[in-house]
């Protein structure tokens, strides 16, 4: 009977994360588009050619209007460019932190392993600019529908 309780202590988490992981991808799949502002005078514009190296410029995510929820700006231009760059999973973990802060429960809040475990998986540098930028929790929902959704091609 010990070797049952070992076994279930070990399998348990595992068990949890791939569930949470199956609930991310099935969320992040229903999300929509609309049309997005320009890009303001704060916008990142990197270098031809220029990788990120971790150290971003930070960018404000779009406003959020009154009108539909569900509908989201397509991408700019550079918006494309960095979605196609893919970010390590330190940029991943600062990301979720700072969607653990907005919505104020301690950085390292286990809550928040979704979001971890999706930007491990397609986190890209257009999401952690836009997360980084984001001033509230509504905020930083809309730079997870618009970038870490599955809708979009995979970098």
């Amino acid at each position: 009977m010990a070797d049952v309780t070992k076994l279930a202590k070990r399998w348990v988490p595992w068990v949890l994360l791939v569930g949470a992981v199956v609930v991310a991808v099935a969320v992040a799949g229903t999300s929509s588009r609309v049309p997005e502002p320009a890009a303001g005078p704060g916008a990142f514009h990197p270098a031809p050619g220029s990788r990120s190296s971790g150290a971003v410029a930070r960018s404000s995510p779009p406003p959020v209007t009154s009108g539909s929820s569900s509908a989201l700006p397509p991408m700019s231009p550079q918006e494309e460019t960095d979605f196609a760059i893919h970010i390590p999973h330190e940029q991943c973990e600062d990301g979720v932190k700072r969607i653990n802060t907005l919505e104020g429960k301690p950085p390292t809040d286990p809550s928040a392993l979704t979001f971890l475990s999706v930007c491990l998986r397609i986190g890209n540098l257009a999401w952690y600019k836009c997360i980084v930028g984001a001033q509230t929790r509504p905020e930083a929902a809309i730079c997870n529908r618009r970038f870490l959704s599955l809708d979009h091609p995979s970098p």
